[in-house]
């Protein structure tokens, strides 16, 4: 593929990415992170495997930047203790992201994948009704509380 058509394909996954992040729900908005946080976490353990350690650290800087994206969307006053366990837990996959990048580790990148895989899977079981919430309703919600 040429580089003119490589450029058109990236702007066409960059609109892509835009409408669907424009149009989701916050439900959806999670999903996409941690969509996106374990393909990364794939590229890079397939960057270590392959000893490219340039496109490894950007995997990982990609990784953990979709980390504090989970992060920042935490509401630590509404959330309680649901909170402030993923806010650890977060910190901790970023810890062993760090560390599996520094130390081309893949058994730590490996369990740093399968956390954030059962988060993913954890947050795919919430109940359709909830999923479907944009912001205003769920923030509607709050207030009556």
């Amino acid at each position: 593929m040429g580089y003119a058509m490589q450029k058109q394909a990236q702007q066409y996954q960059n609109h892509f990415l835009e409408t669907s992040v424009s149009e989701a729900t916050p439900y959806k908005l999670v999903a996409l992170l941690y969509e996106n946080g374990i393909k990364h976490m794939k590229l890079m353990r397939l960057m270590i495997e392959r000893k490219q350690i340039a496109a490894k650290t950007e995997q990982a800087n990609r990784v953990t930047s979709i980390l504090y994206g989970l992060k920042a969307g935490l509401d630590m006053e509404l959330g309680g203790d649901v909170a402030a366990n993923l806010d650890a837990l977060y910190n901790y996959i970023i810890k062993q992201v760090l560390t599996a990048s520094l130390n081309n580790d893949l058994v730590v990148l490996d369990e740093a994948l399968g956390l954030l895989q059962d988060l993913q899977e954890a947050w795919s079981l919430m109940p359709e009704s909830y999923q479907r919430l944009t912001a205003a309703e769920i923030k509607a919600r709050q207030q009556v509380k």
